[in-house]
């Protein structure tokens, strides 16, 4: 019997649940819409990218969400990260809607949503109120109207209609920086751990992109602060819900799209809270965020091939039983 204990603690250490760097990891990316194939989309960028591919992340507005897509993507194999969107259609630039959403304005649509993910039978998880620090949605903490104070009562409102099937696991969403470097404590727009069930972060090298971005900055300068400050607020799992960079400038030392990448999924290793990644490949939104080039392409192949080789689950300490 002692033994049996030990291999069940010796399994719950090296599945990353006390912190081991030895963890299971799923790596998922958005690359446009939810209706083709991941895999198939990044082999004809490069073959070898879709082996790794275990996940895709798709976005939708609650007004017009596309149950099929999730569906269609689950079907095919793939771990899917819903991203709900809690606004009108393209209500990108509306003012802070928080009251709206405690007030019921899209329970409507997310009872329906329930009802969806009850008659498929299938676990999803949700991503609600991402980026919420922000001030560039009309859920944001920062955007005019808003507080934090409406911003957790919003999140606990919709968590709990969500929280009316076992089937949907919900993630709660930070930038790795509030809107306009505001010193707001993060622990002001925790929801607390009940409602929800991992916590994710933004992390995007900016450089260049505005008056605020002016620097170039690697993954561990941008994303390490805010995963320790991420640790401070909840006890719930870790998960990256975007990265990327801006792509290099010769014109600028050191700015260096495919170290960036490198250097990106060496930091992440350590990062042992984080049991999945995201990162955004798609150009547009402001920047080239996908693989543009060979040399990105390979620093990512290699360095997505290290971090599964370093946290690789394993039995090794087997051994010291003999």
């Amino acid at each position: 019997m002692r033994i049996i204990a030990w291999l069940f603690a010796a399994a719950m250490m090296l599945d990353g649940s006390s912190g081991s760097v030895r963890r299971r990891t799923r790596i998922g990316a958005y690359i446009g819409d939810g209706r083709s194939d991941p895999s198939t989309v990044w082999d004809a960028q490069a073959p070898g990218l879709g082996r790794y591919l275990t996940g895709i992340q798709i976005y939708d507005q609650i007004v017009t969400y596309n149950f099929t897509n999730v569906m269609q993507q689950i079907h095919l194999g793939h771990y899917v990260t819903w991203v709900i969107e809690l606004m009108e259609t393209n209500g990108y630039a509306d003012p802070g809607n928080l009251a709206g959403i405690i007030a019921g304005q899209y329970d409507a649509q997310l009872y329906s949503l329930v009802a969806d993910v009850e008659s498929f039978e299938r676990e999803i998880r949700v991503r609600i109120f991402h980026e919420g620090n922000g001030n560039w949605y009309p859920w944001a903490v920062f955007t005019r109207g808003n507080s934090a104070a409406l911003f957790v009562e919003a999140f606990r409102h919709v968590s709990g209609i969500l929280r009316r099937t076992d089937l949907i696991q919900i993630e709660f969403g930070l930038n790795d920086n509030s809107a306009d470097g505001n010193v707001v404590p993060w622990s002001a727009f925790a929801p607390g751990d009940y409602y929800f069930d991992a916590a994710c972060l933004s992390c995007y090298n900016r450089a260049g992109l505005d008056q605020w971005d002016t620097q170039w900055l690697s993954f561990d300068a941008v994303c390490s602060p805010a995963y320790d400050r991420m640790l401070s607020i909840t006890e719930e799992p870790l998960c990256i819900g975007e990265m990327s960079s801006v792509p290099s400038n010769p014109a600028n030392d050191g700015w260096n799209k495919t170290a960036w990448i490198r250097d990106a999924w060496d930091t992440l290793v350590g990062m042992t809270r984080i049991h999945h990644v995201n990162w955004f490949l798609l150009n547009g939104y402001d920047a080239a965020w996908a693989l543009n080039t060979p040399g990105e392409t390979e620093a990512w192949i290699r360095g997505v091939a290290r971090f599964k080789n370093a946290t690789r689950v394993t039995w090794a300490a087997y051994s010291t039983l003999q």
